[in-house]
């Protein structure tokens, strides 16, 4: 995400760009109803040049959009928003319903009312600290998975197959090409998504074999790689490398090291039952005599809260929060993190001090 121009007054606008999938997530959590978005789409419009023989077809406009609901698609890789038109057009009416679909290399621009300050400094931690991408390859015997850890979204790339080479043998030891398919893979991930660190994850002695054919077909890659242990080499098995003690020093500049950090010190408060809080009734007690030091939520919490037209309680809280001083973290609900506080409700608080339930 670059941001192109800030404005956080009131009626401030920001300008930015989509440079990673990862961006529209955070900025599904930064755009709120009735906030002005001005972005490029595409409308149906009709000809009527010839009355007689009018002809419908599409057109590329800068358009504003007063935003009613927004929904981020991650099998799409768009988020879109959804609002009426404020701003003035030939072919589109003001006040019509329209629908913008924000993606990858995209430029927006977006208006609020009043920036709140959870928002400013989630946009200038993630201006400051960038997008961290990370490769995963996670390997045995005869399986590959490919992932890519963008802070905290983990998406599955592909999944080969195939077979070691086998010394006991022969026939596989003359025919394998698995090592060298999942290198050819592995360098063309890199390229294309340019990583930062690639970690290759397996049982037994794969990893370390895998890594001696890289290391011959592109030495500058090797070295870019951290092994780890893993015992399931599947979709699901990408999880939970990434939570693997080996990889820890390269998940450091990650969004989801910083949630980890944070949750675990809310787990270490409750196991002393000490200084925190969770379920929304009682995180309210906690923030009418301003004990709240973090409020911890997930997004998945937020979106069933908006979804169910039940946002406005929530809202109010954060907003309270922010008045007296705590600070505000949201979670993403796919990862463990987030699953943590979601079993707990989806909201919780790191508190400044004890109160008495």
């Amino acid at each position: 995400m670059k941001l192109l121009k800030t404005d956080f007054g009131k009626g401030g606008r920001v300008s930015l760009y989509i440079t990673s999938l990862n961006d529209l997530w955070h900025l599904s959590h930064l755009i709120d109803p009735g906030d002005i978005i001005t972005a490029k789409s595409t409308r149906k419009v009709v000809s009527d040049k010839d009355q007689r023989n009018k002809t419908m077809g599409k057109k590329t406009v800068r358009i504003s959009i007063a935003t009613d609901h927004l929904s981020f698609q991650r099998s799409a890789d768009v988020l879109r928003v959804n609002g009426t038109v404020v701003s003035e057009h030939k072919d589109i009416p003001k006040g019509a319903f329209h629908t913008i679909g924000i993606t990858l290399d995209s430029p927006i621009t977006f208006q609020k009312k009043e920036w709140r300050l959870f928002q400013i400094q989630r946009l200038k931690e993630y201006k400051d600290r960038g997008s961290t991408t990370i490769l995963i390859c996670l390997l045995d015997r005869e399986t590959a998975v490919f992932g890519l850890l963008q802070d905290t979204d983990l998406t599955t790339l592909s999944t080969h197959k195939g077979n070691v080479q086998n010394k006991y043998d022969p026939q596989t030891m003359q025919n394998s090409t698995f090592y060298s398919d999942v290198t050819k893979a592995l360098i063309e991930y890199d390229t294309r998504y340019k990583t930062q660190q690639i970690v290759v994850a397996g049982p037994a002695i794969f990893k370390e074999d895998f890594l001696n054919v890289l290391k011959q077909a592109d030495q500058s890659r090797a070295k870019k790689v951290t092994l780890a242990d893993a015992y399931f080499v599947s979709k699901e098995g990408l999880k939970s490398v990434i939570s693997r003690p080996e990889i820890a020093s390269v998940l450091k500049s990650t969004r989801l090291s910083s949630d980890a950090d944070i949750v675990e010190k809310f787990f270490s408060y409750v196991a002393k039952d000490e200084k925190s809080s969770y379920g929304f009734s009682h995180v309210v007690d906690a923030d009418k005599v301003g004990a709240i030091d973090v409020l911890l939520l997930t997004d998945g919490y937020i979106h069933n809260l908006r979804e169910g037209s039940a946002y406005e309680p929530l809202d109010l809280l954060m907003l309270d929060v922010e008045r007296k001083g705590g600070k505000i973290h949201i979670l993403d609900s796919r990862t463990t993190p987030g699953e943590r506080i979601d079993g707990l409700g989806g909201v919780a608080a790191i508190l400044r001090f004890d109160v008495n339930d």
